[in-house]
């Protein structure tokens, strides 16, 4: 088409309005991914010296924690994971991939520690650390100037604040994350961190779906989000006292009940074939502060800015 300035100025006028109003008009029947995009926080990255690893910030603020599951479901389960709720944070970073065997081996060197059983697959450095019980991922934690993660602070950091079910988006990308296909345990092992690129958060943390369980700091109970505060939640505590009452001679009492035995454990792992298992928002299992398996480990989270 010949764009020179021959002919009717009136005429071209005309021309580059129809033009203008057309692109417009094409723009405005697009999907709004672009729009979309902008709402998404900005990636912040940091590295912890003490070991290396790389570490995503989360912004302080509100979130949509939990779902509401009405009615139950198949298994007619305690809907753990409801009701859905808000609750603020305040900022904090998270290692933005589990700790891995390598980042693991210096704690054990610099701690004069040993490493536990190995799994099937052996020792490789870039598969994330398994095998590995809550009390010796809070060591590490600790050794590193860390903590596990809150419940809440897992969640968020997995989730973002558009209340999406997998790390990725709402719906189910086998794709994108590392588990077995049909039955327990029919991909064998765990994969390199990071190897999934599309299992990401809208913070930039990775594998926050499959690959591993991940411990997170606190005691479980079932119904916890009828009860839990709206800022910063901290998970139930290990044991409560009921209020006083008397007993049967009179006496004043206090009554000791144990609310949990079980940590949180979060994200799925690659033995699992359930897409449930590896939504944001499911939290229907724990594991005693001792126990440690071949598809379970953890990541770090630090506080402030």
């Amino acid at each position: 088409m010949d764009f020179s300035t021959k002919g009717s100025p009136m005429k071209y006028s005309l021309f580059f309005t129809i033009l203008l109003v057309l692109v417009g008009l094409a723009f405005a029947t697009q999907p709004l991914a672009v729009a979309d995009a902008t709402t998404q926080p900005a990636i912040i990255t940091g590295v912890n010296p003490k070991d290396g690893a790389e570490m995503v910030f989360v912004p302080a603020g509100p979130f949509k924690m939990g779902i509401n599951l009405i009615p139950m479901d198949q298994e007619q389960r305690p809907q753990v994971n409801s009701p859905k709720h808000e609750v603020a944070l305040d900022a904090y970073w998270i290692y933005k991939y589990p700790v891995t065997v390598k980042e693991y081996k210096k704690f054990i060197a610099d701690t004069n520690g040993k490493m536990p059983e190995q799994p099937d697959w052996g020792w490789k450095d870039d598969h994330p650390m398994v095998n590995v019980s809550w009390m010796d991922a809070d060591k590490y934690a600790k050794w590193v100037g860390a903590a596990l993660p809150t419940e809440a602070q897992w969640e968020k950091a997995a989730r973002g604040t558009d209340e999406r079910i997998y790390p990725w988006g709402n719906e189910w990308n086998p794709q994108r994350c590392v588990h077995s296909d049909k039955i327990w345990g029919d991909h064998k092992s765990t994969e390199p961190v990071g190897s999934r690129l599309g299992n990401v958060s809208p913070y930039g943390v990775m594998d926050m779906a499959g690959n591993i369980w991940e411990w997170c700091n606190d005691w479980y109970k079932e119904d916890y989000y009828n009860i839990s505060p709206a800022n910063n939640p901290p998970g139930a505590p290990e044991s409560w006292i009921t209020p006083a009452h008397k007993n049967q001679k009179g006496d004043e009492i206090k009554e000791s009940k144990s609310w949990s035995v079980y940590r949180i454990v979060r994200g799925g792992a690659w033995c699992l074939c359930d897409p449930k298992c590896f939504q944001t928002v499911n939290r229907d299992w724990g594991m005693a502060p001792t126990v440690f398996e071949m598809d379970l480990g953890f990541r770090c989270a630090v506080a402030g800015k």
